[in-house]
């Protein structure tokens, strides 16, 4: 039992995977990792583009990760607009 005023020493946890932050950024990849989108902020090669989900820009599962300035951002969606009705022909 600790003397009043004085509290136990604090649990530590093991993390799983290591913790990303200033001091231990993400390790640098050079190509599109295969099993899921790396992490935004990840260091990478320049010019890398990652594409995940659907082949579909336009789809909602959609997902692109460009290398910008060394580090994974996620590109913006585009606008994707229905096309416009077919032309129909009245015939009188």
């Amino acid at each position: 039992m600790n003397p009043p005023g004085i509290e136990p020493p604090a649990t530590v946890v093991e993390s799983p995977r290591p913790i990303i932050g200033p001091g231990n950024p993400p390790p640098m990849v050079s190509a599109c990792p295969p099993n899921g989108p790396p992490e935004i902020g990840q260091g990478c090669e320049a010019d890398l583009v990652c594409h995940y989900g659907s082949t579909d820009p336009c789809d909602s599962g959609w997902i692109e990760l460009r290398c910008v300035a060394g580090m994974f951002e996620v590109s913006p969606r585009p606008t994707c607009n229905p096309p416009p009705p077919p032309a129909t022909t009245s015939k009188r």
